[in-house]
């Protein structure tokens, strides 16, 4: 017996659902900064010159992450807007 719904699973099976994803995702970029945090922890600079580096660079995810959350906030707001 050959349904559709088991040719749709069947399709499906390889791809992860889209929160693992994300998850995967959010994943990579924690671990990309931690990573680049303890790099800048063990060069070989000047105490001060590495806490500029530091605060320089939080700064950038800071802004960066403000920039995704806005950007994921109007995504929900508009999709909420069409199923009104």
């Amino acid at each position: 017996m050959n349904s559709e719904p088991d040719a749709e699973v069947e399709m499906t099976a390889d791809r992860p659902p889209p929160g693992r994803r994300a998850g995967f995702g959010a994943g990579l970029v924690v671990g990309l900064a931690l990573g680049a945090f303890a790099a800048l922890l063990l060069a070989p600079d000047s105490g001060r010159q590495t806490r500029r580096r530091l605060h320089r660079g939080i700064g950038r995810v800071r802004e960066r992450l403000a920039d995704d959350f806005e950007e994921v906030d109007d995504r929900v707001r508009a999709r909420l807007k069409r199923r009104r």
